[in-house]
């Protein structure tokens, strides 16, 4: 049996949602939350110490990581900004690369430790816990406004979006708060769009472009022992769903989609993809006007620390370049993957290679 699916009057509202999810405006709309938090650490590092040993409760290797997080976000959102959608599949740990996946590893890491509310971290025992706890827990709501575009680590498990209820309210009543927000706001959404050619894919084949894709239930052509056969339109041209739609990775093999029945491998079980909208955005260099209607929702508006209000900071409170790059202040840089390693530099000066390659310098003082 097939989890909840949408009904006519929220798939415009799931369309537009998961355009603003995957929309550049939105990514650099988070883009400060991270900044604010990463600069955060920056200024406690130095500060706050373990109270047992007296060493800094944030050590070099974990910021190495979260530095590394931090560029990784800035050259994702920069690739995204270029039309390259790429930035938004799994690559793995490690690439040294710009990936959402490798942004969010210091982040998810950090996210388990909270959850477990803070037992043994030393920088829990400071005084600087609570302003970082606080823009910590605001880059995670932030980003709650674009990860449903996230490729998921594992690609043989079913796509992210699968039960509506969570959409309504119905369970787990965080996730899918902002669509709600969304549905509630009033705006009149366009229909969903009818592609002008139907493009049907199988679980397991190969997705041939970034964009929203729906699951349908269709006939299948002849073939030999089930081996060839392809998806068929209806004659009539009308799709009957089998889930909610989602949005896919080109070059990746189409997912899975869940059922209510799945086992606990959660494999869920095969579909077909329609293809509603291929995602051609920022190809041209311009961002769709459209994207001036999308609704971010902001963390602060869901809390109330009056003693605290985000500090909204541009990219350049922490500066992060790129071997050749021209020193935008002079100061002391830091090898990103190694803190130790460090030059000086005076404003206009190109940030150097190290060992021979090139490599990412975060400015630690001016």
């Amino acid at each position: 049996m097939a989890y909840a699916i949408p009904t006519e009057q929220e798939r415009p509202v799931l369309f537009r949602w998961l355009k603003q999810q995957s929309a550049y405006t939105t990514y650099a709309k988070i883009e400060p939350y991270f900044a604010d938090w990463i600069a955060e650490c920056k200024r406690i590092q130095p500060l706050a110490l373990d109270p047992l040993d007296g060493q800094p409760a944030l050590n070099d290797s974990e910021m190495r990581l979260l530095l590394t997080g931090y560029s990784a976000f800035v050259q994702a959102l920069a690739k995204l900004r270029k039309g390259d959608r790429s930035a938004f599949k799994w690559m793995g740990y490690g690439t040294g690369q710009g990936y959402f996946c490798e942004a969010m590893r210091a982040v998810e890491a950090w996210q388990t430790s909270i959850a477990r509310i803070a037992e043994g971290l030393p920088l829990a025992d400071t005084e600087y816990w609570p302003g970082f706890e606080v823009r910590f827990k605001r880059l995670i709501r932030a980003t709650c406004n674009g990860g449903a575009a996230w490729q998921a680590r594992h690609l043989d498990v079913p796509a992210p979006l699968n039960d509506m209820r969570w959409f309504r309210g119905e369970i787990e009543p965080e996730v899918g708060s902002d669509f709600r927000e969304l549905r509630d706001s009033g705006l009149n959404f366009p229909p969903v769009p009818t592609p002008d050619k139907e493009t049907l894919v199988k679980t397991g084949d190969t997705i041939p472009c970034y964009g929203i894709w729906e699951p349908v239930k269709v006939k299948f052509s002849g073939g030999l022992v089930g081996l060839f056969k392809k998806p068929e339109v209806p004659e009539d041209g009308q799709f009957e769903l089998d889930g909610c739609m989602n949005y896919l990775h080109a070059g990746s093999p189409a997912p899975t989609i869940g059922f209510e029945e799945d086992g606990y491998r959660m494999e869920g079980r095969p579909t077909v993809w329609r293809l509603l909208w291929e995602d051609t955005r920022y190809l041209d260099g311009t961002i769709p006007d459209e994207e001036r209607e999308y609704l971010f929702a902001r963390p602060e508006d869901r809390e109330t620390v009056a003693s605290d209000p985000v500090q909204t900071r541009v990219q350049s409170d922490l500066l992060v370049a790129h071997s050749g790059d021209l020193a935008e202040k002079a100061g002391v840089w830091a090898l990103r993957d190694r803190l130790d390693v460090r030059v000086t530099l005076k404003q206009g000066e190109r940030l150097p290679e190290y060992e021979g390659r090139p490599c990412d310098w975060v400015l630690v003082t001016h």
